[in-house]
């Protein structure tokens, strides 16, 4: 919560799940890049307002020229230095080991 905003939701980690279906997560400091964008950013946190937009405040970009930014969480590119892991699966319900 926001003390300027209290409807607004903000946390400091957020799941990013890339096009192949890898799963990374950011927290403060994550290090990600953004696809049209030079350089790298610093993941701040991850906000959704009370109209339902959402987005990731994050600061950096060309080396000697960082600044704060907001970008969508489709314009994340990649997250460099972390491997992506596969979602965990979710299984059918069985009933002793048969499907229900």
């Amino acid at each position: 919560m926001d003390e300027l905003h209290p409807d607004w939701q903000i946390a400091t980690e957020f799941r990013w799940t890339n096009p192949k279906g890898l799963v990374y997560d950011l927290e403060v400091d994550t290090e990600f890049r953004i696809k049209g964008e030079q350089g790298t950013f610093k993941f701040r946190r991850h906000v959704i307002n009370a109209e339902g937009d959402e987005w990731i405040d994050a600061f950096g970009g060309s080396s000697g020229h960082g600044m704060y930014r907001a970008f969508r969480a489709a314009r994340i590119r990649d997250i460099p230095g972390q491997k992506g892991r596969k979602p965990p699966s979710v299984s059918a319900p069985t009933r002793g080991g048969l499907p229900v």
